[in-house]
């Protein structure tokens, strides 16, 4: 496979790849000028984001600002209004019919907010070969955030399948629902329900039952990073008779990181739920007496833009459990390259 060196072409060729969204633009009194995207004005502070990280400058220092998508205005004695377009000129910023006002009466910028904001994606990795090799392999990954006011739904799920030569060689499935609820700005409680299935682990159907709370310790041009601990449950469902059928409450911890590069078209992305059981395994059901029940399932990759929306996402996914089935390993291991289209 040459995974590695598409891999390599990608990253080498990213910077060149255009984006379609127009850009904001402020120049400073000193002949600096930033582009990027207005995000507010408020007490005597512009914040900007470059696309590589946020910068607060002094608004008396600002000389000439453009804001290409709409914004809401305050303007010193002229109270507050949502204009399509913002720009100044010589100083000066129409901000109506004929009207017309220095910049530095402009008090307060602010961005119009959708009352429901959503983002996701959705891709595929598909693999088939023939001759002396008869492999077939699918991959489908596909996620959807939405966030309304304080509130955040996340669902997720993935699909993989393969062949070798007319006999399976792998066949899983996950699903997951998240629901946070924002407490204050940074502090949410969370829970969430992860569904497994997978045949060559004898695992008919695992179920991870959580609640918690989580922090936002991140959300911006740079990062997006989030942290949760709290309580949770697993039920543990195998195919095989003779296999018993398990459940047990445990600690859970999980964390959710994004680190954005190139503007945001390079992403790094890590993500993991692990379950440690609050009580010892038994000698005759789980294994060796004293050990306890663990489950930690992880997701690693990088997701590369290649415009207009369109992605490659190499990924390395890893689902470890410490008393696995009868005559199976204890982590399992997948990797995919797929490509796809995010919103």
């Amino acid at each position: 496979m040459r995974i590695h060196v598409v891999l390599c072409a990608a990253v080498l060729l990213a910077p060149l790849w255009s984006q379609s969204a127009e850009a904001d633009e402020v120049g400073l009194v000193n002949g600096d000028r930033y582009t990027g995207t207005v995000l507010t004005l408020a007490s005597g502070t512009l914040a900007f984001d470059t696309g590589h990280g946020r910068v607060d400058l002094p608004w008396p220092t600002v000389t000439a600002l453009t804001v290409e998508t709409p914004v809401i205005v305050t303007v010193d004695g002229g109270g507050r209004q949502t204009l399509p377009r913002l720009e100044s000129i010589d100083g000066w910023v129409a901000i109506g019919d004929s009207v017309t006002v220095p910049l530095a009466a402009v008090l307060a910028l602010g961005r119009p907010q959708n009352s429901i904001q959503v983002t996701g994606g959705v891709s595929a990795g598909l693999l088939a070969t023939g001759g002396n090799t008869a492999v077939n392999s699918v991959r489908v990954d596909a996620d959807v955030v939405a966030r309304f006011h304080e509130d955040r739904y996340t669902a997720r799920s993935t699909v993989n399948r393969s062949r070798d030569r007319g006999v399976e060689t792998a066949r899983s499935a996950s699903a997951e629902i998240r629901y946070d609820r924002f407490l204050t700005r940074t502090v949410f409680g969370n829970a969430s329900a992860l569904f497994t299935s997978d045949r060559f682990r004898d695992l008919d159907l695992r179920g991870n039952l959580g609640v918690g709370l989580g922090v936002q310790l991140a959300d911006n041009g740079l990062a997006k990073i989030s942290v949760e601990g709290g309580f949770g449950y697993v039920s543990e469902r195998y195919a095989a008779a003779p296999e018993p059928d398990r459940s047990y409450s445990a600690l859970r911890e999980a964390s959710s990181m994004e680190f954005y590069f190139l503007a945001r078209r390079v992403t790094l992305f890590h993500r993991h739920d692990a379950f440690l059981s609050l009580s010892e395994a038994t000698q005759t059901q789980f294994g060796p007496a004293g050990v306890r029940n663990t489950n930690v399932q992880m997701h690693n990759g990088m997701r590369i833009g290649l415009g207009l929306g369109l992605v490659m996402t190499v990924q390395y996914d890893l689902d470890y459990v410490r008393n696995p089935a009868a005559g199976r390993k204890a982590t399992d291991r997948r990797s995919g390259l797929t490509f796809g289209y995010r919103f």
